[in-house]
């Protein structure tokens, strides 16, 4: 384990500043959203039409391609839209993660702070987020714009990507994905299966 990870009374505590021009995970994950969506939407149409009169394969393919043009503009939208939000944040989404035998938490922080910044001020970060925030600690925790837990007992699949620097740790109802640099992958990685014996290993 490097230095980028600190550990204290068995906690673990990381900051990771995604780079949102040059690590487009976030932008897969919502294409792979929409993807889903309308293809769900092109089979329950297709189902239901089935038994209308004069449908056929002409029909069929007419109204595939009228999906398949939706989803290339959804795409593109999505894509456009997942840019102009990037550059509003600087190109950067900077990422607290706290993880112990039990889970670990997923914090976005906001945008005004840089990864220098938090990790000279980590304990009043994590106090923030674990409850323990002072006055400093509070404000911080007012403008975190987002958070993810994921307890090990209940994460059903864990999936390795370490050439984005990530691992998604699924569980039935929260998917959260963990940033990692590249020194310190193979510690997340292998704490994270220690700790999540009945998960499927992807």
């Amino acid at each position: 384990m490097k230095s980028n990870i600190e550990q204290r009374d068995g906690v673990y505590q990381w900051v990771y500043e995604l780079n949102l021009f040059t690590n487009p995970v976030i932008l897969f994950v919502l294409w792979k959203i929409f993807g889903v969506i309308c293809l769900g939407i092109w089979m329950f149409i297709s189902l239901l039409s089935i038994n209308d009169i004069g449908f056929g394969w002409y029909k069929f393919l007419e109204t595939s391609k009228v999906f398949a043009l939706f989803l290339v503009g959804m795409m593109i939208f999505t894509g456009l839209g997942y840019y102009l939000y990037a550059a509003f944040l600087g190109g950067k989404y900077c990422v607290l993660f706290i993880m112990d035998d039990r889970g670990i938490l997923h914090a976005q922080l906001p945008s005004q702070y840089q990864k220098a910044q938090v990790i000279a001020n980590l304990t009043i970060f994590v106090g923030a987020l674990t409850g323990k925030a002072g006055v400093a600690g509070a404000g911080i925790l007012a403008g975190t714009k987002a958070s993810s837990y994921s307890q090990w007992s209940t994460v059903k699949s864990v999936i390795g990507l370490p050439h984005r620097h990530v691992i998604k740790v699924n569980s039935l109802l929260e998917k959260n994905q963990i940033y990692v640099e590249a020194e310190d992958y193979s510690f997340v990685w292998q704490y994270i299966l220690a700790h999540c014996p009945n998960a499927k290993i992807r």
